[in-house]
């Protein structure tokens, strides 16, 4: 594992504990947090590209991508916290579990990245789990399913973006400005009778968002797609691990049995890195 795959591993790790974060914030509407969070995030970005950090100039193809990846997160953060505020950890867990088994159908498919046996069969339990999951309640678990495919196609889109990570970053949260703007008009009330503690953690998010970004966008690049859908795995965990023992969150049998078959996907997967990683030594005849 090379150093920058680190990065990845350290920005999941943080996306998975990043709810402890949304949970200091219950009285505020999810769409101001996340309005919140790209109009802070831009002031990072901003700094950070025009601090000596690579060229501000992208490719047009870079800036329509990069304009699309902020369409497509910004769509990803608000189901986040929606799930975190609505209590749906667990539903949003579902997703995220998902995402690296399609991360690495994508590698597949658009990146010519090889895929044994084990990764389509692995696939193939993830769906199963997800339609599991959907006789436990009384429609299909759209939140997970979003964050399934917005977090897959947020990753593949950063794969292919050439240019300078904080510059990538600064392109997509400024895509998002103008939403971000109209929604903190909007909702000038409520925000003018925030207390100061609520104001310091809204204003904190750009910081606290920036790093796991950062780290993703640098390292992601020298991963190939199937790696990071392995190290996508520790932010689903983490996730699940806060929803049951920290949040409280109810669990039922039905539930239990999806997240065993993708948990079955998850042991098939890194059975089939193990073999990757360790080939079978080719026989010789003996002479």
């Amino acid at each position: 594992m090379t150093f920058q795959k680190y990065y990845v591993a350290c920005a999941f790790a943080i996306w998975g504990s990043m709810s402890l974060y949304w949970s200091l914030l219950p009285g505020v509407a999810e769409i101001t947090v996340v309005a919140f969070r790209i109009v802070t995030t831009l002031f990072v970005y901003a700094a950070v590209a025009l601090n000596g950090q690579g060229s501000l100039r992208l490719a047009r193809k870079d800036y329509a991508l990069a304009a699309l990846a902020g369409a497509v997160i910004g769509l990803n953060w608000l189901c986040f916290v929606y799930a975190v505020t609505l209590e749906k950890v667990t539903e949003f867990s579902l997703g995220t579990f998902s995402a690296p088994a399609l991360s690495m159908m994508l590698g597949y498919w658009f990146f010519s990245e090889k895929a044994s046996k084990l990764d389509f069969l692995s696939f193939a339990f993830v769906l199963l789990g997800i339609a599991v999951y959907a006789l436990s309640m009384s429609d299909m678990p759209i939140l997970g399913i979003l964050v399934m495919l917005t977090t897959s196609v947020y990753f593949a889109l950063k794969k292919v973006i050439n240019g300078p990570a904080s510059t990538v970053l600064l392109v997509e949260t400024l895509t998002l400005l103008p939403v971000a703007l109209v929604v903190l008009y909007l909702n000038r009330s409520e925000i003018a009778g925030f207390d100061l503690r609520t104001l310091v953690l809204l204003l904190l998010i750009g910081p606290v968002s920036f790093v796991p970004l950062y780290l993703f966008g640098v390292g992601v690049k020298f991963t190939r797609m199937i790696e990071v859908g392995y190290l996508q795995y520790i932010s689903p965990f983490l996730s699940l691990t806060l929803a049951l023992l920290y949040f409280g969150e109810k669990i039922t049998e039905v539930r239990m049995v999806a997240f065993a078959l993708i948990g079955l996907a998850v042991a098939l997967r890194l059975q089939a890195l193990r073999r990757k990683a360790n080939p079978a030594p080719a026989v010789t005849a003996k002479t």
